[in-house]
């Protein structure tokens, strides 16, 4: 295969000139993933279908996107570990959400020091706001902050009583949960369990995910407690679904991470910069002796 999707078409000379380059220093094949659309079942579709290379001893995956539907982005993911020994993502400027699961899933992440990767909280259809878009954690985060709330509440209405009654701390303390009640129970009211539920299994879709991408793959050598640590903070501990999860920061999470040279930083930078989308390889290279054809993945 080439190109999938390409604009503008034809690829200017210099971005076919630095895919190439970037492949003879990295020892790779390179596939470009950069789109400013979603990764969604049309797309990932087109690259299987498209795909003729053989098993490559290590393939790098140029990626460029703002994420899209993780499901769609697993079924990418195994099939791109079933045609490479060695997968390599190389992020020059943006791989967000779904994007960021695919990282999950590969030997190393390659990144430039301005790159950022990004949380797993999934989105969902925000109902206060026709076409706009929420964060499956929000109803949680309010539920979080209700409870504190209502401890904070609780404290200072006990103090305040004790200090202006001779009411005992027991007495007080039965004063005080009262006031709170009334006071909490309004805002409680307005939690649907049904949608909590759902929120909380569209969250575990990503966890479970998560789990078995990096148990099978580029994380296999870990203890299963690092790998449910590193899960369980990309998904439930950023406070918004744009944080900017840095080379820093996914180094201190605990991803494999690595910086790109200054030169493959240029490189990937100048490609994902030149053009508008670019999905799949340059003309095929024999720079890299493939490996044995793909075996059937098993579980």
């Amino acid at each position: 295969m080439s190109f999938v999707r390409l604009s503008p078409n034809p690829v200017p000379e210099s971005v076919e000139k630095a895919i190439k380059e970037l492949e003879t220093r990295r020892k790779s094949r390179v596939f470009a993933l950069v789109s400013p659309n979603s990764l969604v079942e049309g797309l990932v579709s087109d690259i299987c279908a498209q795909w003729t290379v053989d098993k490559l001893q290590t393939l790098d995956i140029l990626l460029d996107s703002v994420g899209g539907d993780i499901d769609v982005t697993y079924q990418l993911l195994n099939f791109l570990r079933d045609h490479t020994s060695k997968l390599r993502v190389v992020v020059p400027d943006y791989a967000k959400s779904a994007a960021t699961f695919l990282c999950l899933g590969a030997d190393e992440i390659c990144l430039t020091r301005t790159a950022e990767l990004g949380p797993l909280d999934a989105q969902i259809p925000d109902p206060r706001k026709s076409g706009a878009f929420m964060s499956a954690l929000d109803a949680f985060k309010a539920l979080e902050y209700l409870r504190q709330y209502a401890m904070e509440t609780l404290d200072l209405a006990v103090k305040m009583i004790l200090q202006r009654s001779s009411l005992t701390v027991r007495e007080a303390l039965e004063e005080a949960r009262q006031f709170v009640s009334i006071v909490i129970t309004p805002l409680y009211q307005q939690v649907r369990p049904l949608d909590l539920g759902e929120y909380r299994r569209i969250l575990a879709v990503g966890e479970e995910y998560g789990r078995r991408v990096m148990g099978r793959y580029s994380y296999a050598g870990r203890q299963s407690d690092d790998i449910e640590s590193i899960i369980n903070r990309i998904v439930w501990s950023y406070p918004s679904h744009g944080f900017v999860i840095d080379y820093e920061e996914a180094k201190e999470l605990g991803l494999n991470v690595s910086l790109l040279s200054k030169e493959d930083s240029k490189a990937a930078k100048y490609i994902g910069e030149s053009v508008d989308e670019l999905v799949g390889f340059v003309s095929p290279a024999e720079e890299q002796e493939p490996c044995s054809k793909p075996k059937k993945r098993e579980g």
